[in-house]
This record gives structure tokens, C-alpha cells and sequence, in this order.
């Protein structure tokens, strides 16, 4: 590899610093391209966007290990977008997990009782010349990884009435997920991942490291999956899937998402896994009211929970934000006539 700073003139990288200039010179030179406007096969060929015949791509989303993403008008439905999956499947590896989650992410999708407004919908998935194409609901606000982000920058803190409303929503993706049978396990929890709509709704999203799985009991909690390598985003991982015996259950997406919670509540970044929930600094949440704070620190401690058998579940944390505050938009009583299997969406 070559690099010059005026010319394109041989010369060997001879440092890591060398490579991040050589980087960063196509890199400009890409966002030049781009600000131009450059024909559609360019940026399809650029993101490996193929063609998707009923829709016209309009913006790249993202691109990863897992293929490309990107937004797409539907040519049937004046007005309607969707986000586009690709996975080149030219490995048995991705052969083998673009399988396991179109199936999984087609079965959750599938269910009567699917909550449309607390999780990404899949619309459609097929195999075309070896390529994986998934073609799901599309969050136009993007995700909360960079909600956060712009919202430490602005120093702009969510409403009580807020959190509460995304605390309920996001608790009843996770209550649908675990309260079925088969049971679903995200494993993969993390702001990233939680994607907004139009409408500011925070939706669960990406199934690509979701484990199904089949207890006898769902309450219990007596069955456990052996964990032999880490599932998930380090920071945002529990303490029973990095420590002996190795052995986890659905409270996996409860902790990550206490951990999402705080990072909501507080505005601050988690950078390092916590080790139980004594670590968590509550100290910056002074625009809230005392209630307020102590009902927050409750929910967040009680899912930061080391011992997963005490962590909360999904359902509990519905029903805390629900009776306890009325504030929220949401039925005070659905715990009071219904049990916890029994939530209507």
C-alpha cells in the first residue's frame, strides 16, 4: 500500500498514522462524490446496494460485518419507505445465520399479539442470487445511539413523562419476546439497536443474535443456556455470560437495558461494563423531581441487578412505571384485572 499527501507519487505507509491519512484522504474524497450527487449505480455498487425490483434506493444506511442497509421508497406505495438488508450469503457461516434470523425475525413478526409499536417489523425476506435481502420497517429518526449523542451535546434531558413512555414501550418489547412460547432472548440489547420512528417511538430492533428458546416454565427461571463465547456488545454485557458457571437466561436483556435506561435517565455514556448497579452514578439528574429520582433509581437498580434471579422482568418493570406514575399515557389498572400473561398492546 502507497500513500502520498499532494500526489499519488509511490511511497511506502511506514505507520499506523500513514494508514489513517490514506484512509481519510478516500474517505474525503468519497464525501465529495457524494455531496455531488453521483449516479445511483455508483453509490449501489460503493454500499453493495443491489437492485431490489418494486423499490428505488434513496439514502445508505449502514454497513457492517452483516452486509449493507439502506433506505428505499416503495415504488406500490406513494410515500412509503423502507429500511434494505443485504448478506452476500457466500459463506456456510452466513449461510447458516441469515437463515436462523429470517426465521426467527419472520416468527416474531408473524405472532397475533405482536407489538407493532415496541419492535421493528419484518415486511418481507428472500434469497436472490446468493444475496439475503430483508426488507423491514423503517425508523426515519435513526437510532438512539445517536439520539444520545446529540442530546449530551445539547445538554438536553428527556421529560420524566418521556422516559416513562419509552420505559413502558421498550419493557413491552422484551415482556413480548420472553412471555411467548417459544421464548425470544435478544442478547444483543444496546442503543444501537433501538431504533426511532417518524413519530419518536423507540423500537427494538435487529435479530440477528436472538436465541429461541423452549422452558417449561417461563416464571421459574430454573432454566439456563450454557454460554461457551460472549453474545452480545461488551458494555453492555451481564455478569453471568462472562463468569463461571457461564450460564444465562432472558434477565440478560433486562440488565442491558437497565444499562440503556440509565444511559437515558443520566445522558451519560456507559464506556465500561459495570459490575453490579453500585457503580452507577445517579449524581446529574437534578431536573428531576425527588419521586422521580427515587422511581428511576428502583427500576434501574432493580434490573442492574447482579443476581439474575432478583433482576426484574419485563412485565414488573410495566407494571412499577404504570401504577406508580399517571402521568404516563398508559392504563393504571392493566395489572390490576389482568395477570402478567395476559397484557393486551
Amino acid at each position: 500500500m502507497y500513500h502520498k499527501e499532494d500526489s499519488f507519487i509511490e511511497k511506502p505507509l511506514k505507520n499506523a498514522k500513514d494508514l489513517y491519512r490514506a484512509a481519510t484522504f478516500f474517505e474525503i474524497c468519497f464525501a465529495i462524490i457524494s455531496m455531488m450527487k453521483p449516479p445511483q449505480e455508483l453509490l449501489e455498487c460503493y454500499y453493495f446496494l443491489p437492485k431490489v425490483r418494486g423499490y428505488k434506493f434513496e439514502e445508505f444506511l449502514g454497513k457492517g460485518g452483516f452486509g449493507s442497509t439502506g433506505k428505499y421508497s416503495s415504488d406500490f406505495d406513494a410515500g412509503a419507505y423502507f429500511a434494505i438488508k443485504f448478506l452476500k450469503l457466500n459463506t456456510q457461516e452466513k449461510i447458516t445465520d441469515g437463515r436462523q434470523e429470517v426465521e426467527i425475525f419472520s416468527e416474531i413478526s408473524r405472532r397475533r399479539d405482536f407489538p407493532k409499536g415496541s419492535i421493528i417489523e419484518l415486511k418481507d425476506a428472500y434469497v436472490d442470487e446468493n444475496i439475503l435481502i430483508m426488507i423491514m420497517e423503517f425508523a426515519a429518526k435513526g437510532d438512539l445511539f445517536n439520539e444520545l449523542k446529540f442530546r449530551r451535546e445539547k445538554n438536553m434531558a428527556y421529560s420524566f413523562e418521556e422516559l416513562c413512555e419509552h420505559f413502558i414501550n421498550l419493557a413491552k418489547g422484551l415482556y413480548f419476546l420472553h412471555s411467548g412460547k417459544p421464548q425470544f432472548i435478544h442478547r444483543d440489547i444496546k442503543p444501537q439497536n433501538i431504533l426511532i420512528t417518524e413519530e419518536k417511538k423507540l423500537k427494538i430492533g435487529d435479530f440477528g443474535s436472538v436465541k429461541r428458546t423452549f422452558k417449561k416454565n417461563l416464571t421459574a427461571g430454573e432454566e439456563f443456556i450454557k454460554s461457551n463465547t460472549y453474545i452480545g456488545s461488551e458494555s453492555y454485557l451481564p455478569p453471568e455470560i462472562v463468569k463461571p458457571p457461564y450460564e444465562y437466561n432472558e434477565k440478560v436483556d433486562i440488565w442491558a437495558l437497565g444499562l440503556v435506561f440509565y444511559e437515558m435517565v443520566t445522558l451519560k455514556r456507559i464506556l465500561k461494563r459495570p459490575s453490579n448497579e453500585s457503580e452507577l452514578d445517579f449524581s446529574s439528574m437534578a431536573m428531576y423531581k425527588p419521586e422521580e429520582i427515587r422511581l428511576l433509581e428502583e427500576i434501574i437498580k432493580g434490573m442492574v441487578c447482579i443476581e439474575k434471579e432478583k433482576r426484574f422482568s419485563a412485565g414488573s418493570i410495566i407494571s412499577r412505571m404504570s401504577i406508580l406514575n399517571s402521568s404516563c399515557a398508559i392504563p393504571l389498572n392493566i395489572f390490576q384485572t389482568k395477570g402478567a400473561e395476559e397484557i393486551e398492546w
